[in-house]
Formats: C-alpha cells, structure tokens, sequence
C-alpha cells in the first residue's frame, strides 16, 4: 500500500512497567515511510511506560521487543487492528474456539471479525452475518438498496495515531 495509506493500528498495553533495561518494545521512528533497505539503518526508541498505559503506532513502522536485562518480566498485550477488507494476523476463529466466542459480548466479537467488514466481506453462507450465525440467528440477506449507496455497512475502529 501507498505510504500515506493506513489500514492497520497497533497498540501495546503495558501489564507492569515498559522500561529500556527490562525491554521495552522498540520504536524505528519515521519508517512507516521508508522502503524497507533504508528503514533497516534507522536507530531505534525504547517506547519507556508505565503500567496501565498503552502504546499506539501505525501498522507500518518498525519495532521490536527489548532485550530484557531485569531480573524481573515484561508483560504486555499486542492488539493490532485492521479495516474489515484486510485478513487477520491471527485467525480468531480458530484461535478462539466457537464454545467459548458464542460465551463473549457482541463488541469483543465484532472486534475480533464476527462482522461484514463491507457489504461483500466476511459473510457466511447466503450472506449472512457472521455474529448472527454464532448466535445461531438467522439474520436476513441484506442487498444493495438496504445499505444505501454510499455506506458500506462497516464499522471504523481503527484509527491512525501518528
């Protein structure tokens, strides 16, 4: 994709204290535009928090995890979001089995891709909804005319942070 074109956001939740001795994730500042042999060469940033805060950054910039020199754990949550039309990094269908995502709340599913990410993506079957199928609902076939013509029918969640 073009540069100036984002279709993923990631963020780290920082479960204890991100710091550079314990390895904190590392930021490549500015490579979100870069091609790939020259972002290779940019130095890297400690992204330093403090637990209960969280990190934001384009999908496209470069960063690593520390090398941690504390005797004691980092410990943080990777969510990364992504426009419905683009596939999960981590299959949550299968990761997450149907027993126990039918036993979640509707937000946390639709995050995790139990929604139409447009009016022709993510369906199942005769185009019905996908949270709808989990819930053993049957949910009517939507056409064109029922979403207008310039609605997609998605929900944006994520925006860029830089």
């Amino acid at each position: 994709f073009p540069a100036d074109y984002h279709v993923q956001c990631n963020t780290m939740w920082a479960l204890t204290d991100f710091t550079e001795q314990n390895g904190a994730t590392r930021i490549a500042p500015g490579t979100s535009a870069m091609a790939d042999d020259d972002a290779a060469s940019v130095a890297t940033a400690p992204a330093e928090m403090r637990r209960g805060s969280v990190l934001f950054y384009e999908g496209k910039v470069l960063h690593s995890g520390g090398a941690n020199r504390s005797d004691a754990p980092r410990v943080g949550v990777n969510i990364t979001y992504a426009v419905g039309w683009v596939r999960q990094e981590e299959n949550q269908y299968l990761a997450c089995p149907p027993e126990v995502a039918s036993t979640l709340d509707d937000d946390l599913l639709r995050l995790m891709g139990y929604q139409e990410g447009a009016f022709a993506l993510g369906y199942v079957g005769d185009q019905e909804d996908p949270l709808g199928v989990l819930r053993g609902e049957r949910r009517k076939k939507r056409t064109i005319g029922e979403h207008g013509e310039t609605s997609s029918g998605h929900a944006a969640f994520a925006r860029d942070a830089t």
